[in-house]
């Protein structure tokens, strides 16, 4: 059973999902007796347990979900510089396909799971990723411009000072107000896509239930 299959809330009920009883939806097996149901998914009693399992422990692999955010926020500053460079453009919604990067890649390493702490380093990282590809975006639009190194434009860009990268993506969009007013709100959608992405997943299991005759002898 993959990852993929503790996605409960955000998997799709089938139109046929009331006929598919006998059948697991995380092995894709039959099932000959009994069945569990969650959100409309029908779940045999192996890996309902299973899936209890990795959801209550989960949370706990929270080293292993940050290095795997850092990754995701690695991957969407690439590819938000690559598409600047390539286009001449800053297309803010690639900060969107941050947080969506940062967040998938923070459920595969929690197992599928989510918690308030994945969310508060899920919205960081995505945070993070968006102000390191602003920087880069403007390192190169220095050198370019000026034939300056790219060492002497970062120090121009950071001052010397953490915090003035960091706050990167809020300057430079207050600087261009009022569509810097787009920009901001952009930002914000993709650090909330990670947040929400992140949340922690509340699922209850109904049964048993007994697989009757007729559902039997579909199988």
């Amino acid at each position: 059973m993959t990852d993929d299959s503790l996605q409960f809330d955000r998997a799709e009920v089938a139109a046929g999902a009331a006929t598919a009883g006998v059948t697991c939806a995380a092995c894709k097996r039959p099932i000959p007796d009994q069945y569990f149901s969650a959100r409309g998914q029908t779940v045999c009693r192996a890996c309902r347990d299973q899936i209890s399992a990795q959801l209550a422990t989960a949370a706990g692999n929270l080293p292993r979900a940050i290095l795997f955010g850092i990754g995701g926020a690695i991957a969407g500053a690439t590819i938000y510089f690559a598409v600047a460079a390539i286009t001449n453009m800053e297309i803010g919604l690639v900060a969107i396909a941050a947080g969506w990067l940062v967040g998938r890649a923070m459920q595969l390493g929690a197992g599928g799971a989510g918690s308030p702490t994945l969310q508060l380093f899920a919205a960081g990282l995505t945070y993070l990723s968006v102000a390191a590809a602003y920087l880069a975006v403007r390192v190169q639009a220095a050198v370019e411009a000026f034939g300056v190194t790219p060492m002497k434009a970062f120090s121009a860009y950071s001052g010397g000072s953490a915090l003035k990268v960091v706050g990167l993506p809020i300057t430079a969009n207050l600087a261009d107000l009022p569509m810097g007013a787009l920009g901001i709100l952009i930002v914000g959608i993709g650090v909330y896509q990670a947040w929400r992405m992140t949340a922690k997943v509340d699922l209850t299991f109904e049964g048993p239930f007994t697989v009757g005759p007729s559902e039997s002898a579909k199988t």
